[in-house]
């Protein structure tokens, strides 16, 4: 995956460490933690500052699965995209450390030598290929939590091999852990209702129907029309054990994939099918949420049903007239309705996708949405009157 480093000295030689006040530490980061709760900061400063902990530190909030051998970053600080990408597609599954990181105790720091001699380190690919790329030697880290064979961990990788001199940072890593672990409870409670379920409730009144499902295909909530599809199990249904099914096989398919919270998968996915309703149309959406919320509520794709008997003339001109398009972004805006994407929807109109591109910006600006989703419902609900 990359160039093996050439030429490397001693790397404990003219190391510089700095002491780590483990307490006064702690209680910092810890204030930090609720802060981002709280919104009055962002996890991403918070693993800035963490990476002061170790000379050269890179931090990160990893997600493993230990049964598929894989896993992800799921939010860093020290690392570039292409190092995340390739962590993510090769290096994940050949970790050494992972290991003991699947069955060290909850919630206790340790150094990465406490996981894997160092001697045995460095003769793995992931010590050669991938830790002396991103500039490191070792690490200190923390399982958050362990749940149907996957693990989240916060770590920090260093340039320094001493694993003396990193056990204060694992200390460090043991206090923020309880935190940690009620703002894993925290985003969780977020993803089973509250906000999120008075959103799609809302959608009732535009006839579409809302079925959400979380990491396995497991059924988180729906709005009432949506119980109702789950019920005639004529588009979607339920499996013996619980999980959500759907009656197209290729639709279920890229399910699967957009709810495996590894893969990275797509975000929307899009089909119509003939029910008993007639034509209906049915958009898979990975819901949008940033980095930690996925990372310790897990992902979660929207199924949205609605009948494609409401796309007519009638109610495309009407959308149009309200919002004053252009003829040009009439016809973009329509075949977006229809399920294309973007580039598709270029090439059926026989212009550039940049030039689409611009004019779903100009489309937004005036019906003051931000997602092709979101322009959808509104076409939606403007043509069958709802508000």
């Amino acid at each position: 995956m990359f160039s093996k480093p050439q030429g490397r000295g001693d790397p404990a030689q003219n190391m510089a460490y700095h002491v780590v006040n483990v307490e006064r530490t702690t209680d910092h980061l810890v204030d930090l933690i609720y802060a981002c709760l709280l919104g009055e900061a962002t996890w991403q400063r918070f693993l800035d500052e963490l990476n002061s902990l170790l000379p050269g530190g890179k931090s990160l909030f990893l997600l493993h699965d230990t049964v598929r051998h894989m896993g992800s970053f799921s939010l860093a600080s020290g690392l570039r995209e292409d190092d995340l990408i390739a962590y993510s597609q090769h290096y994940s599954k050949i970790n050494p450390w992972m290991r003991g990181a699947a069955i060290r105790p909850i919630g206790l720091g340790v150094v990465s030598e406490q996981m894997l001699e160092r001697a045995d380190l460095v003769q793995t690919e992931y010590y050669c290929d991938f830790l002396r790329h991103v500039d490191c030697e070792a690490a200190v880290g923390v399982t958050i939590t362990r749940e149907n064979g996957r693990l989240f961990a916060l770590s920090t990788l260093t340039a320094n091999p001493d694993p003396d001199d990193n056990m204060a940072a694992a200390k460090v890593l043991t206090g923020l852990s309880p935190h940690l672990h009620k703002a894993f409870r925290f985003y969780r409670g977020q993803t089973q209702g509250g906000k999120a379920e008075n959103q799609i409730t809302i959608l009732d009144h535009a006839d579409i129907g809302v079925v959400v499902v979380g990491e396995g295909g497991v059924l988180r909530r729906t709005n009432s029309l949506g119980g109702r599809h789950l019920e005639a199990g004529e588009l979607v249904g339920l499996s013996p054990v619980g999980r959500v099914t759907l009656r197209d096989r290729t639709a279920h398919g890229v399910l699967r994939e957009m709810v495996d919270g590894i893969a990275a998968g797509p975000r929307l996915h899009s089909y119509v099918i003939t029910t008993s309703q007639g034509p209906t149309k049915v958009t898979l959406a990975k819901i949008c949420r940033d980095a930690l919320t996925d990372f310790f509520g897990g992902p979660a794709v929207a199924i949205i049903i609605d009948t494609a008997s409401w796309y007519s003339s009638a109610g495309i001109a009407s959308f149009a007239h309200r919002f004053r398009l252009t003829p040009a972004e009439l016809r973009l805006a329509d075949a977006l309705g229809r399920g294309a994407s973007v580039r598709e929807a270029a090439g059926s109109l026989g212009i550039a996708e940049g030039t689409a591109r611009q004019q779903l910006k100009s489309i937004f600006r005036k019906t003051g949405v931000s997602r092709q989703s979101e322009l959808v419902i509104c076409m939606h609900s403007l043509s069958t009157g709802a508000t």
